[in-house]
């Protein structure tokens, strides 16, 4: 590989990893300030669980995405660039890894405010279940609160669904670099250096393949949670309508049935919207990935 194709990958995979990483720390940024404004409305009106509030989020989650960058980065050009070491899979599999931690990350931070979410779900039924246990009766004005604080978490709920979507895009590209790698490693093995390389090629992308497995089921549970959490309020809300009942005030009683029929007729469910949702952001990836697709393949079949 010429040093000057070697510094073009560097650069287009870079400003891949950069704008990703930007982007996904914005995505995040936004939904986290609407739970703080739930968390705040509930810990307010009632006895609610307290998110931690973060200061400087943005700049927080930037500088856990760009900690091993530029480490990664010397290292990289250094050994690609290096006339005394002709082979420059090693350089562009030590670009994937670096990716690779940059997907790693999103995971985590996705995990982390599907938990969020999950939270204040959880906030809300408890809510609702001291009402049930208690001699404590909520007002109209509770329910409207909670109401209004269960659709936006809805909407929340949706957003994430629109950046989950866009991370198993990264995913997918990704991955398909490794898979290009290990075919390309496995079809030119003669030697017995070329077999070695190919099985660590190959032990590395069923290692990687593993780890992508253990972070998704990581996120699959947390959404499950998060979904289970969501429809347990539907029941409860009926529940309190039940009791109620024998009431005389019929507003409070018209506005909980509302509640219990939005929160019934709501279907929060995960899915990939994001990925069928291409906007400029998705247009970005798009064609960067598709650049380094065919850097790397004419470089490895040259």
């Amino acid at each position: 590989m010429e040093p000057i194709t070697a510094v073009s990958v560097i650069y287009i995979n870079v400003f891949s990893i950069v704008s990703g990483s930007f982007l996904n720390a914005a995505s995040h940024v936004k939904i986290w300030n609407v739970l703080l404004e739930v968390d705040q409305e509930l810990s307010t009106h009632f006895d609610g669980k307290i998110l931690v509030k973060t200061r400087n989020l943005f700049v927080k989650l930037l500088t856990v995405h760009f900690q091993p960058l530029f480490v990664f980065i010397w290292i990289c050009y250094g050994r690609i660039t290096d006339p005394k070491y002709t082979s420059s899979r090693f350089g562009i599999f030590l670009l994937e890894n670096v990716q690779r931690y940059h997907i790693g990350n999103l995971v985590v931070l996705m995990q982390h405010l599907k938990f969020s979410i999950k939270t204040q779900f959880d906030n809300i039924n408890e809510i609702l279940k001291m009402y049930l246990n208690t001699d404590v009766s909520p007002t109209v004005l509770d329910v409207i609160r909670l109401r209004k604080a269960y659709v936006v978490l809805l909407e929340q709920m949706q957003n994430f669904n629109r950046v989950f979507g866009k991370t198993i895009f990264l995913f997918f590209f990704m991955g398909m670099i490794s898979y290009l790698m290990c075919f390309s490693s496995i079809t030119v093995s003669k030697t017995g250096h070329k077999l070695l390389q190919t099985a660590y090629y190959l032990s590395m992308t069923i290692i990687n393949l593993f780890t992508i497995l253990w972070m998704i089921s990581i996120i699959a549970v947390t959404c499950g949670n998060t979904t289970r959490a969501a429809k347990e309020t539907g029941p409860l809300c009926y529940a309190l309508c039940v009791e109620l009942k024998r009431s005389n005030n019929s507003e409070l009683y018209d506005e909980l049935l509302t509640f219990a029929r939005v929160a019934s007729s709501s279907n929060p469910v995960v899915s990939a919207a994001g990925f069928f949702n291409v906007d400029h952001a998705m247009l970005s990836h798009i064609f960067t990935m598709l650049i380094s697709y065919i850097i790397v393949v004419l470089q490895l079949y040259r």
